[in-house]
C-alpha cells in the first residue's frame, strides 16, 4: 500500500515547551514519527482525509534548521 501526505499534527506532553521555544525561534525541527493508523479523523473533502496515528516513537533526525 502507498500514501502521500504534505501535512501531520503532532500532539508532544513531555519536552513541549522546548519544542515551542525553537520552533517560535523560527527554526524546523527534524522529525522522524514512527506509529501505527488506527481510526478516521473527520470526514473526506474530496482532497484529503485525516487519520488517527498512535504514535509508537518520535526521533529528532538530524540538525535543527
Amino acid at each position: 500500500m502507498k500514501f502521500y501526505s504534505e501535512f501531520a499534527l503532532l500532539d508532544i506532553k513531555h519536552g513541549r515547551k522546548g519544542v515551542a521555544k525553537t520552533v517560535k525561534a523560527g527554526k524546523k525541527i527534524p522529525v522522524l514519527i514512527e506509529g501505527e493508523i488506527e481510526g478516521i479523523w473527520g470526514s473526506d473533502d474530496g482532497i484529503s482525509q485525516e487519520f488517527e496515528i498512535a504514535v509508537k516513537r518520535v526521533k529528532v533526525k538530524g540538525k535543527i534548521l
